[in-house]
């Protein structure tokens, strides 16, 4: 990067500001490297069923559907994406530091209905304060977002390690404490104000119109089936491995390895989307994104090919949400970048991951075997192609 001034930056560099950003997402994703590997492997050692383990995470991904419209609407209006996001921090991370104390099932639901509220009110806000700063310069995007894959990769390897020699008890408070690092990091970003040039308050236009659009419609769709797909893999792949005797070290490193895998996609992706263009990734992403379920449920015992799936982590999610930015970018121009962030991470990671957790929790505990909630990923998938084939014919 050369020493311009970023937009919202000040007086910081493009270079520091850009160590910022990154800093934040992986701190951010940090969070998720304990939540997603681990999470249910403390909720199963507390004593909690596959349907309660699953009831949590619907929770926690329902609350994307409206937490981030609400987020979106106050920082469209206000232009106070980091004062939200900052808010947001401090709410979240009050309420999980509960889960230091004893919690029951109804107390477990209750916290996690309130922290990932707040939670999910940050990252679609952050994302649009991300894409404002960096301007013209949003082909670096990836390059900055990179960085929450590396927190992913760093706390899922150094928590299997750990796993193996303390107990888990130590969870909660190693992910309190990520929160509320990322909260002091949000405290050293500038605020953009744009809305204060305006007397702090902008009239915002009606983002009915566009969503009328047929091309916004059959975007959502895909959205929505991918991360629906999804739902399986965030709630239960830690119990599928352990349940064919991985060890959590082996379960960090599966995590890891996926990750790894979308790091390297993110170096090449800026050259891949000069090449290929956003439909043509979408596409090829999504069926490798079938390829990858289906591989999970008919080979889990086979190390190789579990640990192939896991590369396609970097199409199935990686390339994906990636391709989604450049779609959202284009289909929320300014003025509609708040809503239209907190559009797609609702009907996407809230709407589609909620009903996919909740799916896949009551196939768990079906008669139909563990492997179904992976067949079922691959199924809606598979719907996930069909409308973004129909994106193009649009």
């Amino acid at each position: 990067m050369n020493n311009k001034k970023f937009m919202a930056g000040g007086c910081d560099s493009s270079g520091v500001m850009a160590a910022k950003l990154s800093s934040f997402y992986f701190c951010y994703f940090a969070f998720l490297g304990c939540l997603l590997p681990f999470w249910p492997l403390f909720l199963s050692e507390r004593g909690f069923d596959g349907f309660q383990i699953s009831t949590v995470y619907a929770v926690f991904l329902s609350t994307k559907i409206f937490a981030p419209s609400i987020a979106g609407y106050i920082s469209d209006r206000y232009d106070y994406h980091i004062n939200v996001i900052r808010f947001s921090l401090i709410a979240a991370g009050t309420a999980f530091s509960l889960y230091l104390l004893d919690f029951d099932f109804t107390s477990l639901v209750l916290i996690a209905l309130v922290y990932s509220f707040f939670w999910n009110a940050i990252l679609s806000q952050f994302e649009a304060y991300t894409l404002t700063v960096l301007a013209e310069k949003s082909d670096r995007y990836s390059q900055i977002r990179v960085w929450g894959s590396v927190g992913f990769i760093v706390l899922s390897l150094v928590l299997g390690l750990v796993f193996e020699w303390v107990t888990m008890a130590w969870l909660p408070l190693i992910m309190v404490s990520l929160i509320f690092l990322a909260c002091f990091i949000s405290w050293r970003l500038p605020e953009t104000n744009l809305g204060s040039m305006n007397g702090g308050v902008r009239k915002i236009e009606s983002i009915i119109p566009v969503l009328r659009q047929r091309s916004v419609i059959s975007f959502l769709l895909v959205c929505f089936f991918i991360q629906l797909s999804h739902g399986a893999y965030y709630s239960f792949y830690s119990l599928y491995l352990k349940e064919y005797s991985y060890t959590s070290f082996w379960i960090g490193v599966l995590w890891s390895v996926g990750v790894v895998a979308e790091i390297i996609l993110f170096m090449f992706f800026p050259r891949m989307l000069k090449r290929q263009g956003e439909y043509f990734l979408m596409v090829c992403s999504i069926a490798l994104t079938v390829v990858r379920w289906v591989l999970i449920a008919a080979f889990p015992s086979n190390v190789l090919v579990v640990l192939f799936s896991q590369l396609l982590h970097a199409f199935s999610f990686g390339c994906l949400h990636v391709v989604s930015m450049v779609y959202v970018q284009r289909f929320f121009p300014s003025g509609f970048s708040g809503r239209g962030q907190a559009l797609y991470s609702g009907v996407s990671f809230g709407l589609g991951g909620a009903m996919g957790a909740v799916a896949s929790g009551f196939l768990w505990d079906s008669s139909l075997g563990h492997e179904a909630i992976f067949y079922f990923s691959a199924i809606a998938a598979f719907i996930g192609l069909y409308f973004s084939l129909r994106l193009k014919v649009l």
